[in-house]
């Protein structure tokens, strides 16, 4: 609670005690934890790597009423939409081979009909991120950093709650079982 408090506090730099403690247990865990090791069968297949991000900012468009209007009549004539941007980059045994961005259309955010489609844009920055990189790759064992705990069990699962991530899912572990990829 103390880390996400300061995390969210605008211009907080006081040391509090509950902030001091979170502080002195982590460096404490960080010790005695193990490294996470991944050891693959095969050192003769290519090892990609691919980060992916998504953002989801708001716009809002209010029409201008007089100052006088009620604040009601303002709410009434506020529109938000969400912008979903996505980016990739992708390396094939530690060479940089591509990078990307895109803009998800309008139409298409309306149709996830999401108050908050964040999670859905970053199981579709991973889905493009590891297409476009296994573009010309096979047999290839993938790495992928996804800062979203959402999205990143959606992909590794291979199913998800949301509908249109649980599809982008199934589909990349269709393609991934063709290319023989892991």
């Amino acid at each position: 609670y103390a880390l996400g408090y300061r995390a969210l506090a605008e211009h907080d730099y006081h040391m509090t005690e509950e902030l001091r403690v979170c502080l002195i247990y982590m460096l404490r865990l960080l010790k005695v934890l193990n490294s996470r090791v991944v050891n693959f069968d095969d050192a003769h297949r290519p090892h990609v790597v691919i980060f992916t991000d998504a953002s989801c900012e708001d716009s809002r468009a209010v029409r201008r009423h007089k100052r006088t209007a009620r604040k009601s009549c303002m709410e009434a004539e506020q529109k938000v939409r969400r912008t979903v941007q996505l980016g990739w980059t992708g390396y094939v045994d530690g060479t940089f081979t591509t990078a990307g961005y895109s803009k998800v259309p309008d139409d298409t955010v309306a149709r996830w009909n999401k108050k908050q489609p964040i999670g859905i844009g970053e199981t579709l920055a991973a889905y493009i991120g590891i297409v476009d990189t296994l573009k010309d790759l096979e047999n290839a064992d993938i790495t992928i950093y996804i800062d979203n705990i959402g999205a990143e069990r959606t992909i590794r699962n291979g199913s998800g709650k949301q509908g249109v991530s649980a599809i982008l899912s199934h589909e990349l572990h269709l393609m991934l079982a063709r290319k023989g990829c892991r």
